[in-house]
């Protein structure tokens, strides 16, 4: 778990397939995210060290982490 500060927004997404791209842990059952970082990654039991957390249910759908293109042509 990393601190988040009190005045940061925080989301919490569970209820779907959560894909971490960590081989030691490849899926998760929650995702807690705060101010542009992952606060947190587990079991549904995480979400209640954010209490003030708003829930995002993915209702079974599938939560990637984000992708960067950084290939261009100049």
């Amino acid at each position: 778990m990393i601190p988040s500060t009190k005045n940061e927004a925080v989301t919490a997404f569970t209820g779907g397939r959560i894909l971490t791209m960590d081989p030691g842990q490849d899926r998760a059952e929650a995702v807690v995210i705060g101010g542009g970082r992952i606060l947190d990654v587990g079991d549904p039991g995480i979400l209640e060290q954010y209490p003030g957390a708003a829930v995002v249910d993915l209702d079974g759908r599938t939560l990637l982490p984000g992708f960067i293109d950084s290939h261009n042509h100049l």
